[in-house]
Protein backbone atom coordinates (compact mmCIF):
# COMPACT_ATOMS: atom_id res chain seq x y z
CA UNK A 1 0.00 0.00 0.00
CA UNK A 2 0.97 3.23 -0.74
CA UNK A 3 0.69 6.34 1.50
CA UNK A 4 1.00 10.36 0.83
CA UNK A 5 -0.13 13.34 1.65
CA UNK A 6 0.30 16.87 -0.28
CA UNK A 7 -1.13 20.21 0.97
CA UNK A 8 -1.03 23.81 -0.57
CA UNK A 9 -2.58 27.26 -0.06
CA UNK A 10 -4.76 28.65 -3.27
CA UNK A 11 -5.39 32.34 -2.61
CA UNK A 12 -9.00 31.52 -3.27
CA UNK A 13 -11.88 31.21 -1.06
CA UNK A 14 -13.20 27.52 -0.39
CA UNK A 15 -16.03 28.00 -2.75
CA UNK A 16 -14.30 29.13 -5.59
CA UNK A 17 -11.96 25.76 -5.19
CA UNK A 18 -14.38 23.09 -4.00
CA UNK A 19 -16.03 22.64 -7.60
CA UNK A 20 -13.00 21.47 -8.97
CA UNK A 21 -12.80 18.72 -7.60
CA UNK A 22 -16.76 18.32 -7.22
CA UNK A 23 -17.67 18.45 -10.40
CA UNK A 24 -15.88 15.50 -12.48
CA UNK A 25 -15.74 17.72 -15.58
CA UNK A 26 -13.31 19.72 -14.55
CA UNK A 27 -10.91 16.63 -12.40
CA UNK A 28 -9.35 16.44 -15.55
CA UNK A 29 -7.62 20.04 -16.07
CA UNK A 30 -5.36 19.25 -13.41
CA UNK A 31 -5.30 15.78 -12.00
CA UNK A 32 -3.09 13.72 -13.97
CA UNK A 33 -5.07 10.59 -13.62
CA UNK A 34 -8.77 12.03 -14.84
CA UNK A 35 -9.54 12.22 -18.16
CA UNK A 36 -12.08 14.58 -17.75
CA UNK A 37 -15.98 14.51 -18.54
CA UNK A 38 -17.04 10.99 -17.17
CA UNK A 39 -20.12 9.51 -17.15
CA UNK A 40 -22.08 10.03 -14.26
CA UNK A 41 -23.59 13.22 -12.08
CA UNK A 42 -22.36 17.32 -13.24
CA UNK A 43 -21.60 17.82 -9.85
CA UNK A 44 -20.83 15.34 -6.76
CA UNK A 45 -22.68 14.33 -3.65
CA UNK A 46 -22.96 11.67 -0.55
CA UNK A 47 -22.81 8.12 -2.65
CA UNK A 48 -22.43 9.09 -5.91
CA UNK A 49 -20.52 7.46 -8.83
CA UNK A 50 -19.38 7.99 -11.72
CA UNK A 51 -16.79 6.91 -14.57
CA UNK A 52 -13.42 8.25 -15.79
CA UNK A 53 -10.65 7.09 -17.73
CA UNK A 54 -7.25 6.96 -16.61
CA UNK A 55 -5.65 7.91 -20.46
CA UNK A 56 -2.02 6.94 -19.45
CA UNK A 57 0.75 4.59 -18.17
CA UNK A 58 0.03 0.68 -16.73
CA UNK A 59 -2.86 1.80 -15.03
CA UNK A 60 -4.84 3.16 -18.13
CA UNK A 61 -8.31 1.92 -18.36
CA UNK A 62 -11.65 3.03 -17.03
CA UNK A 63 -12.16 3.75 -13.18
CA UNK A 64 -15.64 3.96 -11.29
CA UNK A 65 -15.26 6.35 -8.53
CA UNK A 66 -17.61 6.85 -5.47
CA UNK A 67 -18.49 9.69 -3.19
CA UNK A 68 -17.67 8.11 0.40
CA UNK A 69 -17.71 11.28 2.52
CA UNK A 70 -18.79 14.90 1.34
CA UNK A 71 -19.09 17.99 3.17
CA UNK A 72 -20.06 21.30 0.63
CA UNK A 73 -16.84 23.38 0.34
CA UNK A 74 -15.05 21.17 3.02
CA UNK A 75 -14.31 17.87 2.85
CA UNK A 76 -14.88 15.42 -0.24
CA UNK A 77 -13.21 11.17 0.32
CA UNK A 78 -13.29 9.63 -3.74
CA UNK A 79 -12.19 6.05 -3.78
CA UNK A 80 -12.06 3.40 -6.62
CA UNK A 81 -15.13 0.72 -6.95
CA UNK A 82 -13.64 -0.81 -10.03
CA UNK A 83 -10.88 -0.07 -12.16
CA UNK A 84 -6.63 -1.93 -11.45
CA UNK A 85 -5.58 -0.02 -9.00
CA UNK A 86 -7.50 0.75 -5.46
CA UNK A 87 -7.19 4.17 -4.47
CA UNK A 88 -8.41 6.84 -1.63
CA UNK A 89 -8.27 10.17 -1.66
CA UNK A 90 -9.26 12.39 1.05
CA UNK A 91 -9.82 16.30 0.51
CA UNK A 92 -10.10 19.12 2.73
CA UNK A 93 -10.62 22.45 1.64
CA UNK A 94 -9.91 24.29 5.32
CA UNK A 95 -10.51 28.35 5.02
CA UNK A 96 -7.26 30.45 5.73
CA UNK A 97 -7.57 33.95 7.82
CA UNK A 98 -6.44 35.37 4.36
CA UNK A 99 -9.65 34.67 2.42
CA UNK A 100 -7.53 31.48 1.07
CA UNK A 101 -8.11 27.87 0.87
CA UNK A 102 -5.56 25.07 2.70
CA UNK A 103 -5.94 22.07 0.54
CA UNK A 104 -5.13 19.24 1.85
CA UNK A 105 -4.94 15.53 -0.24
CA UNK A 106 -4.30 12.60 1.86
CA UNK A 107 -4.60 8.50 0.07
CA UNK A 108 -3.84 5.50 -0.21
CA UNK A 109 -3.05 3.31 -3.48
CA UNK A 110 -3.32 -0.35 -3.43
CA UNK A 111 -1.42 -2.14 -6.21
CA UNK A 112 -2.20 -6.16 -7.31
CA UNK A 113 -0.03 -8.27 -8.96
CA UNK A 114 2.95 -7.46 -10.98
CA UNK A 115 2.57 -4.18 -10.14
CA UNK A 116 3.41 -4.77 -6.35
CA UNK A 117 7.16 -5.20 -7.63
CA UNK A 118 6.83 -1.07 -8.61
CA UNK A 119 5.32 0.15 -4.96
CA UNK A 120 8.96 1.62 -4.10
CA UNK A 121 9.58 3.08 -7.26
CA UNK A 122 5.79 4.11 -7.09
CA UNK A 123 5.32 5.82 -3.52
CA UNK A 124 8.38 8.72 -4.97
CA UNK A 125 6.31 9.25 -8.12
CA UNK A 126 2.51 9.48 -6.27
CA UNK A 127 4.15 11.89 -3.87
CA UNK A 128 5.39 13.92 -6.44
CA UNK A 129 2.63 13.69 -9.35
CA UNK A 130 0.16 14.57 -6.05
CA UNK A 131 2.31 17.56 -5.39
CA UNK A 132 2.49 18.72 -9.01
CA UNK A 133 -0.94 17.84 -9.39
CA UNK A 134 -2.18 20.54 -6.41
CA UNK A 135 0.33 23.20 -7.96
CA UNK A 136 -1.74 22.91 -11.15
CA UNK A 137 -5.20 23.44 -9.25
CA UNK A 138 -3.53 26.16 -7.71
CA UNK A 139 -3.37 27.75 -11.24
CA UNK A 140 -6.51 27.59 -12.34
CA UNK A 141 -8.11 27.95 -9.25
CA UNK A 142 -6.53 31.39 -8.82
CA UNK A 143 -7.12 32.14 -12.28
CA UNK A 144 -10.70 31.70 -12.50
Amino acid sequence: MIKYRAEIVINRPPEAVFPFLAEPARQGAWMDMASGAGEGPASLSLGDEYVSHIPKGPSAGPYTFRVTAFEQDRALTLETVAGKVGWTGNFTFEPTADGGTRVVNEGTITVGGAMRLLEPIMRGEVSKSEQAELEKLKGLAEGA
